[in-house]
Parts: structure tokens; sequence; C-alpha cells
């Protein structure tokens, strides 16, 4: 299987059998870490009407905008906490990368989430600190040439998101 056809929520299945029937309407998502999966899979899709619709309305914003949604191109689940068929209530921590223009951007969070109305939905989250990712090593330019510098990530480099797949295959886009 292509990495092209797998799921962007890194849950090992095919886009089509995963996220995708969420995304398109087809399916309602059946756990809380489902939905947390399907909204980071929108967010790497820009698929920002279902990201507001499977927002709470209590604290969904009226818009999101476009410009502020990075490259993202990893997710790790850590933790759930309730989440499952027949309960009201769930929580979900993750840590998601992206890829921004000057470094890598490592976001941390438990996200809580309720059911209503049939339907899992995202309340909100507490941010998680940990460690400054490190920056993506800068190219070496002539004027570094004699300079101790950074070497540039490789195609074939391992990626700086800790994913253990090759650049080119993961944030390298």
């Amino acid at each position: 299987m292509s990495r092209q056809s797998l799921c962007p929520c890194e849950s090992g299945l095919p886009y089509a059998s995963c996220c995708g029937p969420l995304l398109s309407g087809e399916k309602t998502a059946p756990t809380a870490e489902a939905l947390m999966r399907s909204r980071y899979t929108a967010y790497t899709r820009v698929a920002l009407e279902y990201l507001l619709k499977s927002w709470h309305s209590s604290t969904r914003p009226a818009s999101i905008d476009v410009k502020s949604i990075p490259h993202w191109c990893g997710l790790e689940i850590i933790d759930t906490k309730g989440g499952q068929a027949g309960d009201q209530a769930g929580i979900v921590e993750f840590r998601a990368t992206a890829l921004g223009s000057e470094r890598l951007i490592v976001l941390r969070e438990r996200s809580q989430f309720i059911f209503e109305d049939n339907a899992w939905l995202y309340v909100d989250g507490e941010f998680i600190q940990e460690e400054e990712p490190p920056s993506p090593p800068e190219p070496i330019s002539a004027s570094k040439a004699g300079a101790k510098a950074k070497k540039k990530i490789g195609r074939n480099d391992p990626c700086p998101c800790g994913s253990g797949r090759k650049f080119k295959k993961c944030c390298g886009f």
C-alpha cells in the first residue's frame, strides 16, 4: 500500500476506510479518538467545514483562517480516557507535528470531547508544554563557507519530527 493511500491520522489504515468516510459525512466517529484522528486529517486536508461541524457549539469559533494552518506531518496518540461507545465524555492526549517555514512545530494537547446528539464533538484542549523542538538546519551559504554551518536536511535524512520516516516521505512534502 502506498504512503499516499494511507490515512494522514497515522492509524495505518487506508484513508478510504479510516477518516475518509467521516470527513465526507458518510459516517460519524464511533469514539472520541476516532474524532480526534479525523480532525487531524481534516487539518491536513484543510477541510474547514468538517472542523467547524465537529466542534462543540459552546467553544466553536465563527471561522478558521486557512493561513493559520501549518503543514501537519505527524500524529501520535499518547493516551485516551473514556470516549468509547456508551460514554458521554472522553479525553484524548496527542502530539502532532508540523513543519513551519523556519522550524518544527510540536503541539501536545489534552483534548476534551463530549457525546451529544449521537455524535462526538471536540470541546477544547489543554496545551502541554514540551521541550522546544529543534529548528531545521539552515542550508550552507557562501557567507558561512569558512564557519561551522549546519547541514541542510536531505530528502533521505530521517525526518526531524521523530516519525522514523525519511524526510521526503514525511514532512518534506
